[in-house]
């Protein structure tokens, strides 16, 4: 009975790991097979390809044997200039790691506290830091009835490889002279934020705009803090030619992931990922390089697990839209059309400025102009220090017509975004010309 017992369990056995190994080579024949119609069909409309391989294996072992850089060299430099308030930051930016370090659900008051205790902590250290200096961001009338006044807080919620380094050191060189905190957000992969996040963000930035002038930096995508009960801040932002923005974004992921992960760590499938072509990507329409019919992922874990196993297979396609259309569900479904249209409303009424990069001396003009309390000076400082960027270690300029038209088109809805803001940001330009004359 029991060798007759064994001989049936080993049978089943075999035969689950006969059919788990047919369905994985069915579906690679499937896969392939798509893969080589897509080829012939580009080939049928554009004539001959080449892909030209920038990352090569020897390329690849070179990026990660290179040191590590600090691609926030610009601002750290600014940053760690003589800034009386720089531990204050500190502080409150651990703070705010700690506050979205919670999983647990929590109440109103609970998150209340949370952001309270945060400012209270920094309270002592706030007041003597503003004695050191003429202008500091301490609010001088925070004791009394006024309340909460929003116009003492700026959110620069920014997109990745959008001149966001850029600015950020000119935020940092700017606070000390017009006296104002820089908060950087250190989730750098953590863009759509849970349930409990949005409301605790909320409530801490109502507390900072009673005890300090105060900028809060971070890759996330547009909070409507009114739907929590909450005062909304100032927000800015700047885009980037959705063509432009993708091939530096698909490059640079690939720069820091290989940074942090060998290729011999890595496996076959995260090698192939990380080593293909920008052209085979849209070619053969991968997801990096696709737009519509995407979902973003709103799960905090989900988000969170690039940073910690560095797998390229957590790269997705462009998020662009959402860092102006927000949290709503439409919002996540790539290619939603009322999700194009939610960004352009929040565009014309809830963001002051969405400055352009390929525009930046009118964006410098009208921040200034716009937000003389956070951006006086701006242009200057611009034009004497507009060689600080976040240099990408990979530049690809070959990319064919034919390519670089199919991406317009599926990024088609940025564009249309693209050319929203840059209406608005040219008006108020005229009107910052007008107003000088």
């Amino acid at each position: 009975m029991r060798s007759g017992s064994l001989t049936k369990n080993c049978t089943t056995i075999l035969a689950i790991i006969v059919t788990i190994w047919f369905c994985s080579h069915l579906f690679f024949v499937v896969d392939e097979g798509y893969r080589t119609a897509l080829r012939a069909a580009w080939r049928a409309n554009y004539g001959h390809f080449n892909y030209n391989m920038l990352l090569t294996p020897k390329k690849m072992q070179e990026l990660h044997g290179m040191k590590r850089r600090d691609f926030l060299q610009g601002h750290n430099a600014a940053r760690n200039s003589d800034r009386p308030w720089r531990k204050i930051e500190d502080m409150l930016e651990t703070s705010l790691v700690h506050m979205f370090d919670r999983t647990d659900p929590m109440k109103g008051w609970e998150l209340k506290k949370l952001g309270n205790s945060a400012w209270k902590n920094v309270s002592k250290e706030l007041k003597l830091a503003s004695k050191k200096v003429e202008v500091s961001p301490l609010v001088k009338d925070a004791s009394s009835d006024k309340g909460v006044d929003m116009s003492n807080v700026l959110v620069y919620n920014r997109i990745p490889k959008s001149g966001s380094t850029m600015m950020l050191g000119l935020l940092y060189e700017l606070g000390k002279s017009l006296g104002y905190l820089v908060l950087r957000g250190k989730y750098h992969s953590y863009r759509y934020f849970g349930k409990n996040d949005r409301p605790g963000l909320g409530y801490f930035l109502e507390q900072a705009s009673t005890r300090a002038k105060t900028v809060y930096v971070q890759h996330q995508y547009y909070v409507n803090f009114t739907l929590h009960r909450q005062q909304q801040p100032t927000y800015i932002n700047i885009m980037r030619d959705p063509v432009e923005h993708l091939i530096s974004s698909y490059y640079y992921k690939r720069t820091v992931i290989l940074q942090n992960k060998s290729p011999q760590q890595m496996t076959e499938e995260e090698r192939r990922i990380v080593s293909e072509p920008l052209e085979q990507c849209v070619i053969e329409r991968r997801l990096e390089c696709v737009y519509y019919g995407y979902t973003v992922h709103k799960n905090k874990t989900d988000q969170l697990e690039f940073r910690k196993t560095w797998s390229p297979t957590y790269l997705y396609p462009s998020d662009v839209l959402l860092y102006f259309c927000g949290h709503d569900e439409e919002c996540t479904q790539l290619g939603n059309p009322l999700a194009l249209q939610k960004a352009k409303h929040n565009v014309d009424k809830n963001f002051a400025v969405v400055g352009l990069l390929e525009h930046l001396n009118e964006t410098m003009a009208v921040l200034e102009h716009k937000l003389p309390r956070f951006f006086e000076g701006a242009q200057k400082l611009y034009r004497e220090n507009s060689e600080v960027k976040n240099k990408n270690s990979m530049k690809t300029n070959s990319l064919s017509e034919p390519v670089r038209l199919a991406l317009k088109k599926r990024l088609s809805s940025e564009y249309e975004l693209y050319n929203h803001i840059k209406q608005k940001l040219f008006k108020q330009y005229a009107e910052t010309d007008m107003e000088k004359h």
